[in-house]
């Protein structure tokens, strides 16, 4: 099996929050720098990361994301236009709306970017296993425990869009329909 670890990584003088890509033969594949960091992690010293690398496994392309990085909606349509298929998402929770909020948001990111979402949680919010229609395959209820589903990367949903004669798949018309020069306050530093 593949595992992603979550560690406290050191380099030289900074501190990351860091998820590894551990690959069948114990061997790093890859690792990913938390980019959104909360007050507690600043105020320790971490230091944000600035890519979002996706890695190809022997079964698909994963990105990664961690906790307060599901917040903001970028980290995985960055992940899906790198090529993920799969992102997973180790999570200490959601607690926005007493935790109401959780499983919708982590439906929206697979829903927009036509990916699965394994999101692993470490508080007594669900573990979810989400497929790109949004549809929960497995969860954990609340509870410490495994969410195990069956996915397949090679299935389609095709529907009919007004901007295409015809039908297609999301995960290929929202990259050719995107309006990047319309999204330039995107692209800038926070309003305030």
């Amino acid at each position: 099996m593949y595992v992603i670890a979550g560690i406290i990584e050191r380099e030289g003088n900074l501190i990351f929050n860091t998820a590894l890509v551990i690959d069948r033969q114990g061997n790093v594949l890859g690792k990913y720098r938390k980019t959104h960091l909360p007050e507690s992690e600043v105020m320790a010293g971490v230091t944000p990361g600035n890519t979002y690398p996706v890695f190809k496994t022997d079964f698909g392309t994963i990105g990664l994301e961690t906790c307060y990085d599901n917040f903001f909606p970028e980290v995985a349509r960055s992940l899906a236009l790198g090529g993920a298929e799969i992102i997973f998402l180790p999570i200490w929770g959601d607690t926005r709306a007493n935790g109401y909020i959780w499983d919708i948001v982590a439906r929206a990111r697979a829903i927009d970017n036509s990916v699965f979402l394994v999101a692993s949680n470490y508080s007594n919010t669900r573990s979810l296993i989400i497929d790109p229609d949004g549809r929960i395959l497995a969860d954990t209820g609340g509870t410490s425990g495994t969410a195990m589903a069956e996915i397949d990367l090679d299935a389609r949903t095709i529907v009919r869009w007004l901007s295409f004669h015809g039908f297609g798949e999301w995960k290929y018309l929202y990259p050719a329909e995107r309006r990047t020069d319309t999204y330039g306050p995107l692209l800038g530093s926070s309003l305030h």
